[in-house]
């Protein structure tokens, strides 16, 4: 009896400690999935950079620029350096100003505030350059 206990007690030991088998189609994506979600994350940057694009387009986004020594293209540049949160960010901000009709009439300061986060990131990327670092994908 005692070498049964033995035996039982060795193997339910074993059976608690090793893992339970998992199978790689259990847990892990399909490479048309991950391509598919690729393809969406890089689907919705481009249109919200087109949004982004769009509003410094405008007289408006010119007109602040200017008065604040700023050019258009180096915001557009600095824009793309954005992570893809920032940018989505930004882009509602943007969309609020073509569509809200009450946003529409702030639209400039919500252009300033646009522009003043899009020259703290340039900076901030810029930064990371100079000191050598890798943060701007952190």
């Amino acid at each position: 009896m005692s070498r049964m206990t033995h035996c039982l007690s060795v193997l339910l030991v074993v059976a608690l400690v090793l893992p339970t088998p998992i199978f790689a189609g259990d847990h892990l994506l399909t490479r048309n999935d991950v391509a598919a979600r690729l393809e969406a994350a890089r689907a919705e940057r481009a249109t919200n950079q087109l949004t982004i694009d769009r509003l410094l387009a405008g007289s408006l986004a010119a007109q602040v620029a200017r008065e604040r020594g700023l050019d258009i293209g180096q915001l557009r540049t600095a824009a793309a350096t954005l992570s893809d949160e920032e940018l989505r960010d930004l882009a509602v901000r943007a969309d609020a100003l073509e569509t809200d009709p009450v946003a529409g009439s702030a639209k400039k300061i919500v252009i300033i505030v646009i522009v003043v986060v899009v020259v703290l990131a340039a900076l901030v990327v810029a930064s990371c350059k100079e000191q050598g670092a890798d943060c701007v994908n952190k």
